[in-house]
Formats: C-alpha cells, structure tokens, sequence
C-alpha cells in the first residue's frame, strides 16, 4: 500500500426474479443510495420491469449483494446487485 487514493467507480445492476434476468445497469462515479432487502423498488418511470398492477401489486427487494475490488493504479470498482420481486400488497 502506497497511499495513493484511487477514484472509486460504482455499478447498480437491477435483476428481475433471480441473477439469470439481468434487466439493466448502470454506471456512476458518485455513490447510490442505500439499498435494503424488503425494500419496495418504485419503478413508475423506468418502462424496463414487468408490469406491475399498482393497486394490488408491488416489487420489493428479496437480495442485495455488494461487490468490491482494485485495478491496480487505476480505480476501486463497488457494484450493488439487487434482485426484485413482485408480490401482492398487503
């Protein structure tokens, strides 16, 4: 370790139902919110997911996996993983 702070790049991927059904990605150089299983995920503006009934339905957040590493002399890479899945209101 030399000291030198690298610049940290940050990578959301939003995944439908499992890691299989990656829906989109996105990439930024300033961090993204906080991301908690059991979270309800409002997707009204984005048209990529299911479609979603919004009086009786929604999606919540069922996984959240955190990824880090180093390119050396380059950049810290984080990405946030997280899975939605549509369930009834309550």
């Amino acid at each position: 370790m030399n000291g030198e702070i690298l610049p940290t790049h940050y990578y959301l991927e939003i995944y439908e139902e499992d890691y299989n059904d990656l829906i989109v990605s996105y990439e930024s150089t300033t961090p993204f919110q906080n991301f908690n299983k059991g979270d309800v995920f409002e997707h009204r503006n984005m048209k990529l997911f299911q479609k979603v009934e919004y009086e009786t339905e929604q999606l919540i957040i069922s996984e959240v996996k955190h990824i880090l590493w180093k390119v050396e002399n380059d950049h810290i890479g984080h990405k946030i993983m997280i899975i939605l899945k549509k369930e009834k209101k309550t």
